[in-house]
């Protein structure tokens, strides 16, 4: 029980963290675009300030994550592709997952995306991009579940016991007025 109170102390853990990934990222797209990326082009990539991109740079380059000519143009290190390669992969089947499947529209979807692909292990993103390739595959089973979900419009009614939830409907506690049997 205490591993499970603890978890969310290991997300400020994740190393690079939310925001350094912005910033790899930011590199990656200007370096593909220009050859290389400086701290202003950064700064207006990101819409923040240039002294906010300098203090992350500089961590990127400690960490090894960036390196820096002579003129201080920046580019990815080795483990900084790494990095960027893997976290678009998972971006990438998150936003399928959350367009095709779930039918979130592209906006919402890559928003939702950019909040869960750092934290995703790679377990659990080899195991999405097993279920999307079921699900959009030509088999029996991904037909029949393509199915029973255009059926199911709402798949919680108020008055019966549902699978997905096991202590609270999670419908009931964004609409109040639902009363779901949970027990």
């Amino acid at each position: 029980m205490n591993e499970i109170r603890d978890i969310w102390k290991q997300f400020g853990h994740v190393r690079p963290g939310h925001r350094a990934l912005h910033h790899l990222m930011a590199v990656y797209h200007l370096t593909r675009e220009y050859g290389f990326a400086r701290s202003s082009d950064i700064a207006n990539f990101l819409n923040i300030s240039k002294g906010s991109v300098s203090g992350a740079l500089n961590g990127l380059e400690k960490a090894g994550f960036v390196v820096a000519d002579q003129r201080r143009r920046y580019r990815l290190s080795g483990s900084g592709v790494n990095i960027v390669n893997t976290v678009l992969a998972k971006r990438h089947i998150v936003m399928q997952f959350l367009s095709e499947i779930l039918g979130l529209s592209p906006l919402d979807a890559m928003a939702d995306a950019c909040k869960i692909e750092h934290l995703l292990s790679q377990q659990a993103a080899d195991r999405l991009t097993t279920l999307v390739g079921l699900l959009k595959g030509g088999s029996s089973c991904s037909k029949e579940f393509w199915s029973e979900l255009q059926e199911a419009a709402e798949f919680c009614q108020p008055d019966q016991r549902c699978e997905g939830c096991s202590a609270q409907c999670c419908f009931a506690i964004r609409n109040p007025g639902l009363k779901a049997a949970v027990s």
